[in-house]
């Protein structure tokens, strides 16, 4: 029969393990920060006069699709990668694979509903308007429990970054320059905390 101090002691290593293993998700940060925020970016062009060969929903379709399959292949690769099956590398890829899947949610069933409801006179550009506001809540939501769980400190301040774009998001819907914030402020909360992730996991491993 087992000692339970020894099964704590032995917890307890495994869980410290884990805390020294960087996250090593970053590539997916890179993605999809660089998606999102190009999109956003392409669809602030296009309110401010600049023509696009296709409508902005195909766009933002196609920006789904592409975060996905692109994430896809950098999810295969980075399972292997040491430490991959940490605890913390465990829970932070939990908490972001279900970011995702909300957003995406979130989108097509908005998409939903402005066909099902088209001729109502329901404000559905004003809905999809809330997209960026929700995900910067995610997003810091997110990055609070990938700093909890895998004691990167510096997170905790994207994640206030985070928490603060959404409350500016919000204030500043009516305006064509919001979705420059949000170009802006996805690359700054996702895709450069990807680039951090990315560079700690090469000096970790080289």
């Amino acid at each position: 029969m087992s000692n339970p101090n020894d099964d704590l002691a032995y917890i307890k290593g495994v869980a410290e393990k884990g805390r020294s293993v960087p996250l090593v998700g970053g590539a997916n940060f890179i993605i999809w920060g660089g998606v999102i925020g190009t999109a956003g970016l392409l669809q602030y062009l296009y309110g401010a006069g600049m023509p696009l060969p296709f409508s902005p929903m195909v766009m933002w379709i196609s920006a789904l699709v592409l975060g996905w399959i692109l994430s896809f292949f950098s999810s295969s690769r980075i399972r292997h990668e040491e430490g991959a099956s940490s605890f913390g590398n465990q829970a932070a890829g939990v908490a972001w694979g279900s970011c995702g899947v909300f957003m995406t949610v979130y989108f097509f069933s908005l998409l939903g509903a402005m066909f099902f409801y088209q001729d109502s006179e329901m404000p559905m550009s004003f809905l999809f308007a809330t997209m960026f506001p929700v995900a910067f809540g995610i997003y810091a939501i997110a990055f609070a429990v990938s700093a909890t769980v895998s004691q990167e400190k510096w997170m905790y301040y994207v994640s206030l970054f985070s928490l603060l774009m959404m409350p500016v998001m919000i204030f500043t819907i009516p305006h064509n320059y919001s979705m420059l914030l949000a170009a802006l402020g996805t690359y700054g909360a996702v895709m450069v905390p990807g680039w951090i992730l990315w560079r700690n996991q090469r000096k970790a491993s080289g």
